[in-house]
């Protein structure tokens, strides 16, 4: 009799967890400069999109570009579609293989609905951390996602 207690906890537990959800792909994961997700390394295909929702205007998503281990330099192109009527904007900021900010620049200027973009290089050996914001408390839409594309030159 324990063990179908202990069973039925547990599979009402599963089926309650079942019914929490989060609009994004994974809470957490991400959100900060530690959990990036990974948009391209010397493994990876030369193009990727991410498609994901903003769960609040604090919600900032954190992308890499991890070229740490790349025997040579790379040329990338960065689009960042936000659903309409959201202005959401990227910054970029580049290391070196020690850890140092080799550059810190920021995409914004497009307005509600636009897209960013930008076309850049990364050096062997270097990291870009891409990090996705709101401009207001108002720009954020969690039923629709933003679209994320890199593409390697």
């Amino acid at each position: 009799m324990k063990k179908f207690i202990s069973i039925f906890a547990l599979a009402t537990l599963f089926v309650f967890s079942l019914g929490t959800s989060s609009s994004s792909a994974a809470f957490g994961y991400g959100d900060t400069m530690d959990t990036a997700m990974v948009l391209w390394n010397p493994y990876t295909i030369d193009t990727n999109e991410v498609r994901l929702t903003k769960d609040s205007h604090s919600d900032d998503d954190w992308y890499l570009i991890n070229n740490s281990n790349g025997s040579s330099n790379i040329g990338y192109t960065l689009i960042l579609d936000p659903p309409e009527g959201v202005d959401l904007f990227f910054s970029t900021m580049k290391m070196d293989d020690d850890g140092n900010i080799v550059s810190f620049t920021v995409n914004n200027g497009s307005g509600p609905g636009g897209v960013e973009a930008v076309s850049t290089g990364l050096g062997a050996g270097q990291k870009a951390y891409i990090r996705v914001m709101s401009v207001t408390s108002a720009d954020y839409d969690e039923y629709n996602p933003y679209t994320l594309k890199f593409k390697k030159n």
